[in-house]
């Protein structure tokens, strides 16, 4: 049987965003979607874990919203979201932090009278802080044995150095001093008007702004009025060896190399990105074809890269057995050296292309997700047709530019290199 030609896809037009400034000077974004009851309301800040003054402070800060607030207690809250059917819950890390509210477009009303609550009058309910920070600090603890994380941890602070932003690391320390002030003191600072922008996705009519407006958009909000500016970058103090290994017990080591790379706003970046992927970013990559398929030495390894607000860190990392950490070693610097001196094949290459424009494509397909998407350039300060732009780099991308990217950014002798495990 002929197997079907392969044609080029992708997509040469953007969902079109309406964009409004309420009376307070929040701006909302809106993305409209058809045959769905059902709306989700993001509310971005840029305050986050760049901004805190301690560890954990940001992280529980947002999670801990939803514990009560001065409208409601603890339980009232908590029955009064479920009986609505609704979802209330938060992420942060180095670019902002996103309070999500998701519910049907029915119960609205009542469930933005309950955002408002928590989002602007939250109290912490000392019970449930305890409860959370007792469960997390567990949870760090089993982290701590897990020769993945301290691998992980050990090499980004090789890196950057241990007194970095980039590298806040809590310790189990970290979780007995945090108080219930500490989450308060945070909130009052960066959760406000002055510093909000909000999407909203899915079933949205007039009346549905209206509320919105009506709860966060006539006067100013918030404790503070902050007013983000782009942070000052902190030096770097990295490690002065480029090999750390560290003796931990277990059958498995882990292996984490790497090193910093240029921001997303680098004329090179999308070609670098091409280049992580073919080297070790989707399941048929180099790395993975021959450490985990040909040689069986891991059952998986990957090349990814941890972007940040200063700079972006390359990360290949894996974990196999002891006895063969050396050669998956080896492995990995053969690859890259390939990568440096062999032109990849025209069908290799497609095939990279097509699944970083496939990602992007469903990444931008109308969905509930697609707010996260522009959130993320919003955070980056990306304009929002950058998406178009990046495709058309990645087509454009050829195996020269594999090459010079590889030659350029991938030298093995400016790599940092950390082993944990029990590995002689």
């Amino acid at each position: 049987m002929k197997q079907p030609e392969i044609h080029p896809f992708g997509f040469d037009h953007l969902i079109e965003v309406k964009q409004k400034t309420f009376d307070n000077g929040v701006t909302i974004n809106l993305i409209p979607l058809e045959d769905t009851r059902v709306v989700m309301i993001d509310f971005f800040f840029h305050g986050c874990k760049w901004h805190q003054s301690r560890c954990l402070q940001a992280y529980f800060s947002a999670s801990l919203l939803c514990t009560s607030s001065e409208e409601y207690d603890a339980d009232i809250l908590a029955e009064t979201i479920d009986y609505n059917g609704a979802s209330i819950y938060s992420r942060t890390g180095f670019f902002g932090t996103c309070i999500t509210l998701l519910c049907l477009s029915k119960n609205l009303p009542k469930m933005l009278e309950v955002m408002k609550s928590v989002l602007i009058h939250p109290t912490y309910d000392q019970k449930r802080f305890d409860t959370s920070v007792s469960m997390m600090k567990q949870s760090a603890a089993i982290r701590k044995t897990d020769v993945n994380s301290v691998c992980n941890e050990t090499f980004l602070e090789t890196l950057y150095g241990k007194s970095h932003r980039c590298t806040s690391f809590a310790n189990l320390d970290d979780y007995d001093t945090l108080t219930r002030d500490d989450l308060l003191s945070f909130h009052h600072q960066y959760i406000c008007s002055s510093d909000c922008q909000i999407w909203m996705t899915g079933n949205i009519t007039e009346d549905a702004i209206g509320l919105v407006h009506e709860y966060f958009g006539k006067t100013a909000w918030g404790e503070g009025q902050f007013v983000y500016q782009q942070p000052i970058w902190p030096d770097l103090q990295p490690a002065k060896d480029h090999i750390i290994r560290m003796k931990m017990p277990g059958v498995q080591s882990a292996i984490c190399m790497g090193k910093l790379l240029p921001r997303w706003d680098h004329p090179d970046f999308t070609k670098i990105m091409v280049t992580i992927t073919l080297l070790g970013g989707y399941f048929g990559s180099r790395l993975m074809t021959n450490i985990r398929e040909e040689k069986g030495l891991t059952y998986g390894i990957q090349a990814s890269l941890r972007q940040t607000l200063c700079e972006t860190a390359l990360m290949i990392s894996t974990a196999t057995a002891n006895e063969t950490v050396e050669q998956v070693i080896e492995e990995i610097y053969k690859e890259i050296q390939r990568m440096r001196t062999e032109r990849v094949g025209d069908e290799e290459l497609a095939r990279v292309k097509n699944y970083m424009i496939g990602y992007s494509c469903r990444k931008h397909e109308p969905g509930l997700g697609l707010s996260k998407l522009l959130m993320n350039m919003y955070m980056k300060g990306c304009p929002y047709d950058n998406i178009l732009t990046e495709n058309r780099l990645v087509l454009d991308t050829t195996a020269e530019d594999i090459i010079d990217m590889t030659d350029r950014y991938l030298d093995v002798d400016s790599m940092r290199l950390c082993v944990v495990g029990n590995a002689d």
